[in-house]
Parts: structure tokens; sequence; C-alpha cells
């Protein structure tokens, strides 16, 4: 795709409008390669807006981080007698419950 021509474009927009009407009726008997053209031609047009340039700088790493932390707290922490223990745990040592604007002053 990334050396895209207009003929592989027309290749591959065909290749998916042939799967779609394929699987309108039911998508019990298809292969895995055609459920994940299906797949694309239903999330087509949001594939295409994350494309755009205004969108690529964009990256879900930060949240990523804070799942990982947070199943890291989990591992360490294993036995806590309640889930409100693990919750404030959470919170210590990833500062969600601080708010951690440059504009807020403290003393």
């Amino acid at each position: 795709m990334r050396s895209s021509t207009t003929s592989k474009l027309k290749i591959f927009k065909q290749r998916l409008d042939e799967v779609h009407q394929k699987c309108s009726g039911s998508c019990h008997n298809v292969s895995k390669a055609d459920k994940v053209l299906l797949t694309l031609f239903v999330n087509l047009s949001p594939v295409i807006t994350a494309l755009k340039p205004k969108y690529r700088h964009y990256t879900n790493g930060p949240l990523e981080g804070i799942n990982r932390k947070i199943k890291q707290i989990q591992r360490t922490a294993y036995g806590y007698r309640t889930f409100k223990h693990l919750k404030a745990r959470i919170y210590l040592q990833t500062y969600l419950g601080k708010d951690t604007r440059s504009s807020v002053k403290t003393a």
C-alpha cells in the first residue's frame, strides 16, 4: 500500500466490494482473510479518518503506560482485602487522583 497506484487501489476496492456482497446474507463459511476484509469494509470510514495528516500524531501510549502500571500493582499487591484498598494504591502510585495541571499552585 505504500507504493500504491490507482490500479492497485481499484483492485483492492473491488475485492472489498466482492467480499461485502458475498457476506451480505450470511458469513458462516468465509475464510479468515475474507473476515478481515469484511471488518475493514465495515470500518473503512474511521480508518481513512485516522490516516489523515491532522490525526497521525495521536497515540495511546500514555494510556497503555497507565494500564501497565495498574497491572503491575495488581501483581505485586496481590491479596488486598477490598477493591477500595487496591484502588487507593493505584491512585497513589499513578497520580490519577492528583491535579497535575501547571496552573495549580501548591504551597
